[in-house]
């Protein structure tokens, strides 16, 4: 006698949403595109005195993350890392030093 559990038939299953078109979501209240949520979030790192490169990079890795459902480590983390550069903790221009340490490892010292 097996004590696994059947497996329910797929036509027991609600039907999917249809899927929403860009012009639906868009129009959607409280909606943000992600190149749109990535400019805002450049700007807030640019008026912080982040260098344009830096801020474009950092700006686009938290929205991606965000779009990967990782919100912990996403967007939402920029107020944070905001108060944080104007307590002077992170510091937005740096000089980063690499010294190789061993034949595979070495030390990042970010200023």
């Amino acid at each position: 006698m097996s004590s696994r559990r059947p497996v329910r038939e797929m036509s027991s299953r609600r039907p999917l949403a249809p899927k929403p078109s860009r012009s639906e979501i868009v129009k959607a209240p409280g909606f943000l595109l992600p190149a749109d949520l990535t400019r805002w979030a450049v700007a807030c790192l640019r008026a912080v005195k982040m260098p344009q490169l830096d801020a474009e990079q950092i700006a686009a890795s938290l929205v991606q993350t965000s779009l990967w459902g990782i919100d912990s480590h996403g967007i939402a983390r920029l107020g944070h890392y905001l108060s944080r550069i104007q307590a002077g903790s992170i510091k937005v221009r740096t000089k980063i030093r690499v010294r190789g340490t061993g034949p595979g490892t070495a030390q990042v010292d970010g200023g």
